[in-house]
C-alpha cells in the first residue's frame, strides 16, 4: 500500500491562511514522506474551467520533479438533483475531468453518489448550509426515483471513462449512499469493469474490528481507492496517535482497516485528508498546524502499513 496526500487539505478555507498552489502541495507531499497526491478537481486546485490538458502536462512534470505520483483525480459530483438541468451539468464537469485524467494518465477519478458542497463564509469553509438543502431536497423526494437517478447518471459517465480507458471510484459517502453495502449495489447494477470502490474507514457508521472486515471482505477486488483522515497528537515517543476532535462519535477504527485491507491483497493508495476547520480554540489555526498534521498522517499510517506487514503488536499507541 502507498500513501497520498489528498489537495484539499492545503485548498484554504480550513485554516488560516491562502491556498497552496498543485506545485506546493507536490512539495509538501514529497517532504512528508508521501508517495502520491491526489488532486481535488475544483477550485482552488484543479478545476477543468482553469485547466487545459497543456497545464496538466505541465502538472504531471512538476509532480514528477518532485518524484511525486498522481493516482487519483477527485470529482465533486451531485448525481441526485431531480432538476434535469442540473444532472447534464454535473456530468459534464465529470466528462471533462475524466479527459483531464486520461491526457495526464492518472487512472482513476474518485466520484460520489450526492455531494453536499461546501460554503464560503467569513470564517472559511463549511458543510452545514449545503447538507440543510441536500436534506431538504431529499426528504422531498421519492427514495427510489433519487437511487435511479443517481445509478443513470454513473451509468452514463462510466460508459464516457470506458471510452476514455479511466475507472471510476464511488465513494461510500453519504447521504444517498448510507453504507458499502448501497456502494455494492450501485456498482452490482452498473456492471462494468470501469466502476470500482473508494472505500473509507473513517465514514463507515460502524468501527468494530469485525464491521470493518466485513466492509472490506465483501467488497473485495473491488476496491481501487481509499482515505483516511483525523487529527493527531504524539505520545511520549514521538509515535503518532489519533486525536479526538469536534463532535467524533469513534475514532476511525484505522488499525483494523489497514489490517484488512492488507489480507485482501490491497495495493493501492491511502489518501490522507484534511477536510474540516482546523480549530484551535474557537479560531482557526495557521497553515503550521496543517504542516504538523500532515507530517503526522504520513508516520501514522506508514507505521500502521509496516504494522499489518509484518505482524506485529502495539508498534503505534
Amino acid at each position: 500500500m502507498k500513501i497520498a496526500l489528498y489537495s484539499v487539505t492545503y485548498a484554504g478555507g480550513w485554516y488560516e491562511g491562502p491556498a497552496l498552489s498543485v506545485a506546493e502541495v507536490f512539495g509538501r507531499a514529497s517532504r512528508h514522506g508521501f508517495d502520491g497526491v491526489e488532486i481535488g478537481c475544483k477550485r482552488p486546485h484543479f478545476s477543468p474551467l482553469d485547466v487545459t490538458e497543456a497545464e496538466a502536462a505541465e502538472v504531471v512534470a512538476s509532480a514528477r520533479d518532485e518524484g511525486i505520483e498522481i493516482p487519483v483525480l477527485a470529482a465533486y459530483n451531485d448525481f441526485s438533483s431531480p432538476v434535469e438541468e442540473r444532472r447534464e451539468a454535473e456530468m459534464l464537469v465529470l466528462r471533462q475531468i475524466v479527459d483531464l485524467a486520461a491526457a495526464m494518465g492518472t487512472p482513476i477519478v474518485r466520484v460520489f453518489a450526492a455531494w453536499p458542497g461546501v460554503t464560503a463564509t467569513s470564517r472559511g469553509l463549511g458543510y452545514e448550509t449545503p447538507r440543510r438543502l441536500m436534506e431538504y431536497q431529499l426528504r422531498n423526494a421519492d427514495a427510489m426515483e433519487t437511487w435511479m437517478r443517481v445509478r443513470d447518471a454513473l451509468a452514463e459517465s462510466v460508459e464516457y471513462a470506458e471510452r476514455a480507458g479511466i475507472k471510476l471510484a464511488l465513494q461510500n459517502h453519504g447521504p444517498v449512499i448510507r453504507g458499502f453495502e448501497d456502494v455494492l449495489d450501485f456498482v452490482s447494477e452498473i456492471a462494468s469493469p470501469h466502476i470500482g470502490v473508494s472505500l473509507d474507514c473513517p465514514i463507515m457508521p460502524d468501527q468494530s474490528d469485525a464491521a470493518v472486515s466485513r466492509a472490506v471482505s465483501e467488497t473485495g477486488a473491488l476496491i481501487i481507492h481509499s482515505h483516511f483522515g483525523g487529527e493527531f497528537d504524539v505520545n511520549a515517543d514521538g509515535i503518532p496517535k489519533q486525536r479526538q476532535f469536534d463532535n467524533q462519535r469513534a475514532l476511525p477504527n484505522d488499525r483494523a482497516f489497514v489490517r484488512a485491507m492488507a489480507e485482501a491483497g490491497y495495493a493501492g493508495y491511502l489518501s490522507y485528508e484534511l477536510c474540516h476547520p482546523v480549530l484551535r480554540g474557537h479560531d482557526r489555526a495557521g497553515i503550521e498546524e496543517v504542516d504538523r498534521q500532515v507530517d503526522r498522517a504520513s508516520r501514522y499510517m506508514r507505521g500502521l502499513v509496516a504494522e499489518v506487514s509484518v505482524g506485529a503488536v502495539g508498534t503505534i499507541a
